[in-house]
Parts: C-alpha cells; sequence; structure tokens
C-alpha cells in the first residue's frame, strides 16, 4: 500500500514540475520585455549591418531575419510570438508584427485601403529619421490610424541602396476586418472588388500597442553608421588597436580625428561582440585644441569584462548629442579576443 502511495505521488510532482515548465516557456515567448538578470543580460541588442551600412537597436525577445522575396534583399526584425517566421514583405498577415528593410525596393503593389502621405497626417511620425515625406505612405484603418508604413528616404541611405529602397513597418492587427465598398456605397464582395477609382477597400480592426510601441522603438534607433572606408579615412584614424588585433582589458586606444568629430573635446566609443551586443562603453579625449577642422590626436582606456565569442568591433561614434541623424559617421575596427 505504501509503495502504491509513493507512486502516485511521484506522478503528482512529475506531472507538476513539468507543468511548471511548459507554462514558463510560453510566457518566455510572450511579446514582453526580457528583464535583466544580475546586469549580464541587456533588454535591448545592438545589431549592425556590413553588407547594407546600418545598425539598428532591437528587444532579445525580436528576431533578425536576413533573407530574399523574389531576389530582392529583406531584412526583417519580428517578435518570437508571431504566427509565422518570415520572411516578410509588404503583405504579411494581419496579425504579424514586423519592420522589413528593403535596400533594393521591392517591386509589388502597394497594400490596398485608405492612405496619406506623411506630409498629410495630422501627427508628425519618425522625426530622426531623415525621410521623403511626400514619397512615405501611411496605410490606414477606417478610423485614421496607421497600421502600416513604406518609408522613403530624401536620398539614398546608403551609397549601395537601390532608388526603390525603403522601409515597411506592420503593426500586429486584431479582428481585422476587411470590406470593398463600391462606387454607389454598396458593399461587395472582395473577389469582385473595383478597381482603384470605382471603389474602396475599408479595413477595420484594433492595433496591439505593445508590438507598435517597439517598432517605433526599433525604428527610432535605426541609423546609417559608417560609409566607405576610403572616405572615413579623411575623418577618423585609428592607430591602436589596430585592425584584426586580439585585445584584453584594459584597452588603451589611440588615434586622431578631425575636430569636428568631437564634442566638448569628447566622442563616444563601443566595444561590441561579433553579434552586436554591447560589451563595453567609453569616450575618447581629444589631447588639443578640438575646434578646428584639422586632425587632433586622441587617446582612451576601455574597460571590459572577457566575452566567451572569439571576435567582435571596437566602434567610433562621431560626437552627436542633438542625434541629427545627417551627422551620424561610425568607424568599426574589427578585433579578436583571447580565448580560454
Amino acid at each position: 500500500m505504501r509503495s502504491l502511495v509513493f507512486i502516485i505521488c511521484l506522478f503528482l510532482l512529475i506531472g507538476c514540475k513539468n507543468s511548471t515548465q511548459e507554462e514558463g516557456s510560453s510566457a518566455r515567448m510572450k511579446d514582453v520585455d526580457v528583464q535583466n538578470v544580475g546586469g549580464k543580460v541587456p533588454d535591448w541588442v545592438t545589431y549592425f549591418n556590413e553588407k547594407w551600412r546600418f545598425s539598428l537597436k532591437y528587444p532579445v525577445n525580436y528576431e533578425i531575419l536576413e533573407s530574399e522575396i523574389a531576389g530582392a534583399p529583406v531584412i526583417n526584425i519580428y517578435p518570437v510570438s508571431n504566427l509565422d517566421k518570415g520572411p516578410y514583405g509588404i503583405h504579411g498577415a494581419a496579425k504579424n508584427a514586423y519592420l522589413a528593410i528593403l535596400p533594393m525596393g521591392l517591386g509589388v503593389d502597394a497594400p490596398t485601403g485608405k492612405r496619406k502621405n506623411l506630409q498629410e497626417l495630422d501627427k508628425e511620425y519618425f522625426p530622426g529619421l531623415p525621410l521623403n515625406k511626400k514619397e512615405s505612405i501611411a496605410y490606414l484603418l477606417e478610423n485614421g490610424e496607421a497600421w502600416a508604413f513604406f518609408l522613403r528616404f530624401e536620398k539614398k541611405a546608403a551609397d549601395n541602396w537601390g532608388e526603390n529602397a525603403g522601409i515597411f513597418v506592420h503593426f500586429r492587427v486584431n479582428d481585422l476586418q476587411k470590406a470593398c465598398i463600391d462606387k454607389n456605397g454598396n458593399k461587395v464582395s472582395m473577389d469582385n472588388c473595383s478597381p482603384p477609382g470605382e471603389g474602396r477597400v475599408v479595413l477595420k480592426g484594433n492595433i496591439e500597442k505593445g508590438p507598435k510601441e517597439k517598432l517605433m522603438k526599433i525604428l527610432d534607433s535605426f541609423r546609417i553608421r559608417y560609409k566607405d572606408s576610403s572616405k572615413m579615412a579623411n575623418r577618423i584614424k585609428v592607430e591602436k588597436p589596430s585592425p584584426e588585433s586580439e585585445v584584453s582589458s584594459p584597452i588603451k586606444i589611440k588615434g586622431k580625428a578631425r575636430g569636428n568629430w568631437f564634442f566638448e573635446g569628447s566622442a563616444p566609443v563601443e566595444l561590441v561582440d561579433q553579434e552586436g551586443n554591447e560589451l563595453a562603453r567609453t569616450n575618447i579625449r581629444a589631447l588639443d585644441e578640438w575646434m578646428t577642422e584639422d586632425f587632433v590626436d586622441f587617446s582612451g582606456t576601455l574597460k571590459f569584462e572577457p566575452p566567451e565569442v572569439e571576435s567582435g568591433y571596437l566602434v567610433f561614434f562621431r560626437a552627436n548629442p542633438s542625434d541629427i541623424a545627417e551627422k551620424e559617421e561610425t568607424l568599426r575596427v574589427p578585433v579578436k579576443f583571447p580565448q580560454k
């Protein structure tokens, strides 16, 4: 009898443990910020794209997918809670939230429904991005709320971006209702929807607040981070550490940069791992008068905890306290970390 009671209790304990594990696994998949644990796990991490020369910051419970659609490059950023995992272009499912960065554009029809360009909107969006507001489009629900944007830049975001490049932002829409209204105001089947000018598509639904706020914050962090090395050589020259050299803490930094690289005699430097995760940050200091257009010597020291990865980058940022996109300049120096 005692043996039978013991076996029943054992099964109950195992069942409770498995239930707890499943609930914990499900919670990690929800669209919520992951909290720091002992200061080692950041809520947001930095992503660098070497080929297309941009960076952004995104939550750790979001994913990055570098892919292609119909031969065109696309970089997606999306929450792990999405129904499917991409790649996403311009016609994603309503319940998916994502960014689609399209360096060469994407030759497909635009979404249907109500739309306005950014100049026509009552509210200002994306003030930190150098956008062509006339060509940047907001796609609207019937109540006037934007459920998506296609953003076009004033000029090429980087030298190797195409003329039709842009960023498509798709918010998560719950309970989406789609209807076609003909020119007489009658509702007709979507299969028989009139062409533009003779009818219109009406969209109704509820935009989920959490993913929308995060996608907007990701866009606020979007930056074209560095120019061709041939151009940067006339802006900043790093003497120590040299590219591909092995570094350990503390890193002694030395070089020279144009005076307008600094603000009040200093400029920020980050050490990131090969995935773009920040390891440490400091400032370099000008060693002479910095209010000049000439080169000025600088130095700095950076302390960091040794990472487990093999390589990373020392990232030199031009000081930009006003956060003006046109003044963003960055030089990245590849470094290696000693392995245990």
